[in-house]
């Protein structure tokens, strides 16, 4: 019971130290002005003027146009009757093989630009990066 009445009293004393310090700060205006805190900083002077100048974009690779097929012209008159449409299907078959493999390679090309891009920006960067 002794023990417990020691903890109690210092429990009581405790209390008593902190109603006190409430009592007291509430007695006080404690009015700070946060504004007479503020420190205004001066920055020096930007010592690299070459580096306020803009770096221009790298240019942009463009996709090559895409190839049209030119089939050719449908035989007319007595050559169309006379063994015309064979030699036009014969002739528009080639053309037509022709178109595919240019079609294919620019196709190739065509889905290289992404590629070839990132790689010219990459590289774009590099310069900046040995010549600053």
């Amino acid at each position: 019971m002794a023990e417990v009445g020691s903890l109690n009293a210092q429990l009581a004393a405790t209390y008593d130290e902190i109603d006190s310090i409430l009592s007291a700060t509430l007695a006080v205006d404690d009015y700070v002005d946060l504004e007479q805190l503020r420190v205004v900083v001066e920055h020096p002077p930007f010592a690299h003027t070459d580096l306020e100048v803009l770096t221009p974009s790298p240019v942009r690779i463009a996709t090559p146009p895409e190839p049209e097929i030119v089939e050719p012209e449908a035989p007319k008159g007595l050559a169309g009757v006379l063994g015309g449409k064979k030699k036009h299907a014969e002739a528009l078959a080639a053309a037509r093989a022709a178109f595919s493999v240019t079609h294919q390679a620019w196709q190739a090309a065509a889905n290289a630009v992404p590629a070839r891009q990132t790689t010219a920006g990459a590289k774009s960067v590099e310069v900046l990066r040995r010549s600053g």
